[in-house]
């Protein structure tokens, strides 16, 4: 510091006043009390100005917006409404666990059909539900009829597509049935008929609906009835 620099000006301090507070013991000193005619509120005049001067900067606070995460429903192709007090399960099998219990004519949201459950929104809620709790349409019954069926079905890869025509159920076969024997044919569409007779009597059908089995030219390989039982063609 220089002679002529301000009492407040040390090396390392930067430019600026610091707080009068930290200025007012020297000033004071300086001053002759005995000497020099001094008002009575001199002290207090400059203690109100060291209570107005600027100190060390303060950092404003920050307002921190923490956003909660939406959670995206999945998108649905109708609405239902539920037949009886069901349970929603986490799994497509009663032996999962319950997520809620609503009552009878709730109304849910369809999202999806697999092995004969319907997965379904209810407000925020993502569920399984089975289908004879919920009141189906018929294309719903038969929907849920085929998705049950399904797994019992022998040589997964053998099916290019399977839906309902009419009154019948109607299953496209892969290339790979020309390589079955007549015999396994014979045995393949007897396994069909048994999964297809218990899915659809569970999802409410009276008699079970015939099946025609068909190539991809729309020649029909064989069929079941559930009377006649099996019949192979080609």
């Amino acid at each position: 510091m220089t002679n002529g620099d301000p009492p407040y000006l040390e090396e390392g301090v930067g430019s600026g006043p610091p707080p009068l507070l930290s200025v007012l013991p020297p000033l004071l000193d300086s001053v002759d009390m005995r000497s020099t005619r001094i008002s009575p509120i001199f002290p207090l005049t400059l203690l109100v100005i060291a209570g107005c001067a600027p100190g060390p900067e303060v950092a404003a606070p920050v307002l921190v917006v923490v956003e909660k995460p939406v959670k995206v429903l999945p998108k649905t192709y109708g609405r239902r409404v539920l037949a009886r007090r069901s349970n929603l399960r986490d799994t497509t099998s009663t032996r999962g666990r319950i997520i809620a219990t609503l009552p009878a004519g709730t109304e849910v949201g369809l999202v999806n059909i697999e092995n004969g459950w319907f997965n379904v929104v209810v407000d925020t809620v993502v569920a399984w539900v089975y289908a004879p709790l919920v009141k189906m349409t018929e294309q719903d019954r038969w929907d849920a009829a085929i998705s049950a069926a399904k797994p019992g079905f022998p040589h997964p890869k053998l099916y290019a597509a399977m839906y309902r025509d009419g009154k019948r159920l109607r299953i496209v076969l892969d290339i790979g049935w020309r390589d079955l024997s007549m015999t396994r044919k014979t045995r393949t569409v007897e396994r069909i008929g048994a999964s297809w007779k218990t899915a659809s009597k569970r999802m409410g059908f009276g008699n079970p609906p015939e099946i025609r089995l068909m190539s991809n030219n729309d020649v029909e390989m064989a069929s079941w009835h559930a009377f006649w039982g099996a019949k192979v063609r080609h």
